[in-house]
């Protein structure tokens, strides 16, 4: 006997959101199980790098930052290190002068510009062939400069994407939840980079050849749009997981829900905006990896709330393990933001409340991108 639709959409919902976290990775792994390994290229000349560093009221971490980047393992000659201030006027800027005699330069902004016009007044004015991008609370490696230039000694390389470690001092499920994530996030990045190319970077830690650098609108994303548009100009973006920096993970669940929402609108945003120059219908690999590791991830907010709509439509013996196990799962949840409110961690709640964390600010992300929410400025 023929499935009835509803059930036959229920299954596609569950089909859809194994897809996203399971199904598209494996996928990637078998594909590039056997890389054929580039022939090796010759070592040359360091290229010249601006570091560019964006800020706007960053007083309780720059001076951090700015020693750590001091400790850099790559030749002062060849580095220009620059803050980028978006208006700050907290002190951060002060600070930042009284690094100017050990080559550091602040180009400070006046008043709120936003992130991406802050970001690219510095790199009109910067005179590395290499622009690398990092956030005030990034601290790199010692060697991270030296291994995020590697891969541009291969002239298809445009945009080179370094590791992102997140570091959970605080020890919440939600810092834990977000550790867990880039884990898998760096998983991914390895395979996509081999597939074909990483269809974004991430802030804390990415460079740009010069000539494959293009300056964009001031509303869209500086780490997704810029790989992005280096790949549309013929350039590959490749991922360098010898390339670290570290970040103390979000502790807070209201923080963090902010934060994704605002990341899904403008991701979205910026896709729609560069859409034509990628032409991803042309190009089936770039298609196949829209497709599966944004559009579809976004959509699985809705394709939860689907599942738990139409458990209440089934026969009564599936609907009820259906609505049994939906319940225990966000029970969990909120069980974690519970336990969360009282400053405690407990690792059996970690999953259940990241995962819905994340897939509300999702579902808010998408709403907002609906409705052209701007984010030219930004509170980080």
């Amino acid at each position: 006997m023929p499935l009835p639709f509803l059930h036959i959409l229920l299954i596609c919902f569950f089909l859809l959101i194994l897809y996203v976290y399971f199904g598209y990775p494996a996928l990637l792994w078998i594909l590039t199980r056997h890389p054929h390994d580039p022939a090796a290229l010759p070592d040359g000349e360091l290229p010249t790098i601006s570091l560019i560093i964006t800020v706007h009221n960053e007083i309780e971490v720059i001076d951090q930052k700015l020693r750590n980047t001091e400790a850099l393992d790559y030749p002062r000659d060849r580095l220009e290190i620059v803050v980028a201030s978006d208006g700050s006027d907290d002190g951060t800027d002060e600070v930042v002068m009284q690094y100017a005699d050990q080559g550091i330069h602040l180009h400070r902004l006046q008043g709120r510009r936003g992130k991406m016009p802050t970001l690219m007044s510095a790199a009109a004015t910067a005179s590395g062939n290499i622009l690398v991008f990092s956030d005030a609370n990034a601290m790199y490696e010692p060697d991270a400069l030296l291994r995020l230039v590697e891969p541009f000694r291969d002239e298809r390389i445009g945009c080179v994407c370094g590791k992102l470690l997140y570091t959970n001092l605080s020890d919440t499920s939600i810092s834990e939840g977000e550790r867990l994530y880039w884990d898998y996030e760096n998983r991914l990045k390895v395979w996509e980079s081999r597939f074909n190319s990483l269809i974004g970077a991430n802030g804390s830690i990415y460079a740009i050849r010069r000539a494959a650098y293009t300056p964009l609108d001031p509303d869209l994303s500086d780490d997704y749009g810029f790989p992005l548009a280096a790949y549309a100009g013929g350039y590959r973006v490749v991922y360098q997981p010898s390339a670290v920096s570290r970040e103390e993970a979000p502790v807070s669940v209201f923080t963090e829900f902010r934060k994704k929402s605002r990341f899904v609108s403008h991701q979205l945003t910026t896709m729609a905006r560069l859409w034509p120059r990628l032409k991803p219908l042309r190009d089936p690999r770039l298609l196949f990896q829209i497709v599966s590791h944004k559009l579809l991830r976004n959509m699985v907010p809705f394709f939860l709330v689907g599942i738990l709509a139409l458990s209440f439509q089934m026969n009564e013996s599936v609907s009820s393990i259906l609505l049994w196990g939906q319940a225990v799962f966000y029970g969990l949840a909120v069980c974690g933001l519970i336990i969360y409110r009282f400053g405690m961690s407990f690792r059996l709640v970690t999953i259940p409340l990241y995962f819905c964390t994340v897939n509300a600010a999702a579902a808010v992300g998408v709403f907002q991108f609906l409705w052209k929410r701007n984010y030219a400025s930004w509170n980080d």
